[in-house]
């Protein structure tokens, strides 16, 4: 057996894990969300259940903290693709800061590059750029302004990423 086809059948079986873990958090859900419907005073339940099985005999909360799932994390996805914390974004970026007075101080080639990683990283993050959006960045799509500098006009998913808002309107039909 091949180490990859290892690695295949161990990832296989954690996205299994994992989607056995999402569907029973929904079911959790889906039950504690009747259980609400069918104890809440607002719907009358309670009442129509002991107009027709007799007093005493109503629907009870059955859901509590103690018997469903554990929401022990704020990111429930895989762990892979979580994002970081500010401490772990902040170690990242200093990170990439070291790489390049790494590459000055050792005169040697790939201080440009490193600066210009590093200046990205920051721009994607500043500005909360997905991967397409930063892969279709340019030199035009910064520029000056009175009272700031590397302005990056507004823009949304359906426009392409240096068309501004100017623009945009100038070429609806």
């Amino acid at each position: 057996m091949t180490t990859s086809s290892r690695a295949a059948r161990r990832s296989r079986r954690e996205h299994v894990r994992d989607v056995k873990q999402q569907v029973t958090a929904q079911v959790d859900l889906q039950r504690v969300g009747k259980c609400d419907f069918l104890t809440d005073g607002r719907y009358g339940w309670a009442v129509a259940c002991e107009q027709a099985f007799g007093p005493g005999n109503h629907p009870v909360a059955i859901c509590h903290e103690w018997n469903t799932i554990a929401h022990l994390s704020g990111y429930e996805g895989s762990p892979e693709a979580r994002p970081f914390t500010r401490a772990e974004l902040q170690r990242f970026l200093d990170y990439a800061d070291e790489q390049v007075e790494r590459a000055v101080r050792a005169k040697r080639k790939g201080a440009l590059a490193a600066y210009r990683d590093a200046t990205l990283f920051k721009v994607v993050y500043g500005w909360g750029l997905r991967r397409t959006e930063t892969s279709k960045l340019d030199l035009a799509d910064f520029g000056r302004k009175p009272g700031g500098c590397g302005v990056r006009p507004v823009r949304d998913a359906q426009r392409p990423v240096r068309q501004s808002q100017e623009g945009a309107a100038a070429a609806a039909p």
